[in-house]
């Protein structure tokens, strides 16, 4: 009877730590998604509950996932300034911490990018148990900027000024910022802008090469090659 009673809780204890180790998971408690008939009211409630549940679990700590709406087109995604769903984890930011008073270190926050509707998922995270992940199931669509750089092929010295310029085509971005950069001589006007003069500071420079980084024509692309670079030989 005695080895019965052993076994039985041997037996138990397998399974229990069998189930243990499979939830190794943080666990989706809600989610929040913005529609004609949401409002801040509901968040608000969804954040309280969320607190609740936090303190439960005092070990445990929160993430809470962001996606905005592909079509948000207010501003530029690239720039992430004012999206609405990054204005919704503010408020709930806020209400988490300010009005129910959960620790902010128990609180994190992903960008999870994009999905086709503005959304927020709220998760707790038990010790020991892995945090979750973003899923996002929209994209921007956009196209790689062609850049080029026009400028002498040859110079003499006594040229003393070079010319060089930027050429931007293509690409899905709207906000272009431009950083140029000279192997030689110095750059006297032009930077920040797509066309730059460079002076030729001594007789002794054999070639100059100018490069430009251009920053946002592509968009959101992350894998776009966005400089150029062109050189000019001097001779004497």
């Amino acid at each position: 009877m005695k080895t019965k009673i052993l076994l039985s809780i041997f037996y138990i204890a397998i399974i229990s730590g069998f189930s243990f180790s499979q939830d190794t998971n943080a666990l989706k408690v809600d989610t929040y998604v913005e529609n004609s008939e949401s409002d801040l009211a509901s968040l608000e409630r969804m954040s309280a509950t969320f607190a609740e549940q936090l303190r439960r679990f005092p070990t445990a700590t929160g993430t809470v996932i962001f996606y905005t709406d592909v079509g948000d087109k207010n501003v530029n995604y690239c720039s992430k300034d004012k999206l609405t769903a990054a204005r919704r984890a503010d408020f709930v930011r806020e209400i988490l911490i300010d009005r129910e008073h959960i620790q902010a270190d128990r609180i994190s926050y992903i960008d999870g990018y994009l999905r086709r509707s503005t959304e927020l998922e709220f998760w707790i995270v038990r010790k020991g148990t892995l945090g979750p992940t973003a899923t996002p199931n929209a994209h921007i669509h956009c196209v790689c900027a062609n850049i080029e750089i026009h400028g002498p092929a040859r110079a003499t010295v006594d040229d003393r000024i070079l010319r060089f310029s930027a050429g931007v085509s293509g690409g899905s971005g709207d906000i272009v910022t431009y950083r140029w950069q000279v192997s030689a001589g110095k750059i006297i006007s032009g930077q920040g802008t797509p066309t730059i003069r460079v002076s030729l500071t001594n007789s002794r420079i054999k070639k100059v090469t100018a490069t430009i980084d251009v920053k946002g024509a592509s968009g959101c692309c992350e894998y776009c090659n966005e400089s150029a670079s062109l050189s000019t030989r001097v001779f004497r």
